[in-house]
């Protein structure tokens, strides 16, 4: 049984424990072990796990089979949000040390093999921003506008810098600078060792109400790419800034395809990046052309798994050859597109939330989550299961660990031993 800090959940963390403990024995089964001690796992560094955002390991990642360890993130009555739920940002994981923050306004690093708080740090405003790591610092921003980079040994603060606005998305490391975006369409660029500015890149265009998006910059290869929030996505040269090309790839009503991805996903060079339509356009790194568009499906989110390409959408995931655009299988989604799918070599978890409602009456309907467990092969699913409780979209697989976050602020840490 997992121990809860907070007795009113202890029942709700027992009945999780037991029901993803099935779905992770599925998959523990047909894992193999790749190292010791908990850490042969590829490391999480960043949202989406890489500055590609694949959200896909390439090892063979060995799934836990076990319930191992419950965290209390945030500790403020239920009564007291300001907000619907916590707000808690996608852990990075490096070592066995995940790295997270808080609506609290706090950010931890959590030793994983120990169960204990390494350190905690106090921020100036809450940490939606996923962090990134990288050698000895993990980069991270405040929903009031701080950019803070902290030893990753004991969490002294090594610098900061202050922008005129909220920071909800993920910092980019590449060539020793962090970029990091911001709700005002601005693209900043930093010093990863000083924390001064190189450059910065101001989006404007004529309107007055924009989508406040969370999308993340990717890069590769000394270039960073972006999605603004009029729909445009554009290349910068990582060193000086400078606009390399730019795409026009969303109309300006983001809302048509609510929570689909807007991280630009780069494979070989190339980005992948969802349009207007919810199609997948292949769009060339070099200079913007689009060189394919995947319209077998209006997707909200997508993979890809070696040579293939998985595309979730409202009613069903269809799973297509990459270069061939070949349909290879499809399954039914009868509770909706997933809010969260990441994946192993041979294996695809995802999270799905739903409204629960008996007879059809709001007054007594709970929220869900459902877990299934799917072969990329062949798109068998391995297993299924539903929770009688809620769980965001930001589920790491580590190793030995898989980690879960639940929307009452819990981190729950699962470790085949």
């Amino acid at each position: 049984m997992l121990k809860s800090y907070c007795g009113r959940y202890s029942v709700e963390l027992t009945r999780l424990s037991i029901l993803l403990f099935g779905a992770i024995l599925v998959l523990s089964a047909c894992s193999v072990r790749t190292g010791p001690e908990g850490h042969a796992g590829q490391p999480w560094t960043t949202y989406l796990l890489n500055k590609e955002r694949s959200n896909v390991s390439s090892e063979v990642v060995n799934i836990p089979s076990k319930p191992y360890w419950t965290f209390r993130l945030w500790t403020v009555s239920e009564l007291l949000r300001p907000y619907d739920t916590p707000r808690t940002s996608f852990p990075a994981v490096v070592d066995g040390i995940a790295y997270l923050g808080t609506g609290g306004e706090k950010f931890y690093a959590l030793d994983l093999d120990g169960k204990r708080v390494l350190w905690s740090f106090e921020t100036e405003g809450d940490v939606d921003s996923p962090p990134t790591v990288d050698g000895s610092y993990v980069y991270f921003g405040t929903s009031r506008g701080v950019i803070y980079a902290l030893s990753r040994e004991d969490g002294e603060e090594r610098w900061r810098f202050n922008v005129d606005s909220e920071i909800f998305a993920s910092p980019l490391f590449l060539d020793g600078i962090v970029i990091v975006s911001t709700t005002d369409d601005e693209l900043i660029a930093l010093d990863a060792e000083e924390g001064s500015r190189l450059w910065r890149h101001k989006r404007s265009y004529a309107r007055l109400v924009k989508p406040r998006l969370r999308s993340a910059p990717a890069g590769s290869v000394g270039k960073v790419f972006h999605l603004f929030s009029d729909g445009v996505l554009i290349s910068f040269d990582a060193g000086t800034g400078r606009m390399l090309w730019e795409k026009k790839v969303v109309d300006e009503n983001f809302n048509k395809l609510k929570m689909a991805r807007r991280t630009p996903y780069i494979v070989d060079g190339d980005l992948y990046l969802l349009n207007s339509k919810g199609f997948v356009s292949r769009i060339s790194g070099e200079n913007g052309a689009v060189l394919d568009e995947y319209d077998n499906l209006s997707a909200r989110d997508f993979l890809i798994n070696g040579r293939k390409i998985f595309l979730f959408g409202d009613e069903e995931m269809i799973s297509l050859r990459l270069d061939t655009r070949e349909t290879l299988w499809k399954r039914e989604l009868p509770y909706g597109s997933p809010l969260s799918a990441l994946g192993s070599r041979d294996y695809i978890l995802t999270i799905t939330g739903y409204f629960n409602k008996p007879f059809d009456l709001a007054l007594f309907g709970k929220d869900r989550s459902r877990i299934e467990v799917i072969e990329t092969k062949g798109g068998t699913m391995t297993f299924e299961t539903e929770l009688d409780a809620r769980l965001s979209p930001n589920g790491v697989v580590y190793g030995e660990y898989v980690m879960v976050l639940t929307e009452e602020g819990y981190l729950v840490v699962f470790r085949n031993s």
